[in-house]
């Protein structure tokens, strides 16, 4: 996991230091179409996806207290309700990537349905961890060169719990992961109890993600 960490951390500074340098140069040229323009930003920002999931997951406990005690706002969050129809082209996007490994389509179907939603609670739980980095690319906060440990495994009775590349540290980030997961946890109990479950499944990746990612950091640190 923290060798995951590293390589996820390197890759998504780098995409946002690409869009910090280039982004305001491609809306200013001339040489391109809109419509290159439009793909061109969307490609570039992909990295700030990490800092919406952050920012929609730690305000998701507030909105559950505030439809609760302010219901007039009630035809606001049907009307966000239409933001859902993104996880509907998501989902149909990773389908077909996920459907030209198989010849099976039952199969195919089946794995896609146990795998999908793990795959989107995993990328939740490394949402904190990779928006910092989307950020310090964005701003242009200078860091090392991390390069992802290489543990030389070639075959499946080798192990990597002895290479010198891995630290036997626990993250700072680590610990907040941990009390984000108690963050929502009490978000669940909150939707519990106000009877209101819109935000149940989304809590539920929350929660799952989180406490995936930072058990399975703490697990490989201590294994160092």
């Amino acid at each position: 996991m923290n060798a995951l960490k590293t390589q996820q951390y390197r890759w998504t500074k780098g995409a946002a230091e690409c869009s910090r340098k280039n982004l305001f140069q491609l809306m200013k040229s001339r040489n391109f179409s809109f419509n290159t323009k439009v793909n061109g930003i969307f490609h570039l920002l992909n990295s700030t996806l990490f800092i919406c999931i952050v920012i929609t997951s730690v305000l998701s406990i507030p909105v559950i207290f505030i439809k609760h005690h302010y219901p007039e706002y009630d035809i606001l969050y049907k009307m966000a309700g239409t933001f859902l129809l993104g996880m509907l082209f998501l989902t149909v996007f990773y389908f077909v990537s996920f459907s030209t490994a198989s010849k099976n389509l039952f199969r195919t179907i089946s794995s896609f349905v146990v795998q999908f939603p793990l795959f989107l609670s995993v990328s939740m739980g490394l949402s904190l961890h990779n928006g910092i980095a989307a950020f310090e690319g964005l701003i242009g906060k200078k860091s090392a060169f991390m390069r992802t440990p290489k543990f030389n495994i070639q075959k499946r009775t080798d192990g990597w719990k002895s290479n010198h590349y891995t630290s036997g540290r626990i993250g700072k980030l680590t610990y907040i992961e941990l009390l984000l997961v108690l963050y929502f946890l009490t978000g669940l109990g909150l939707s519990y109890y106000f009877n209101d479950y819109g935000l149940f499944p989304f809590l539920i990746l929350l929660v799952f993600g989180y406490s995936y990612v930072a058990i399975l950091s703490i697990k490989h640190a201590l294994s160092s």
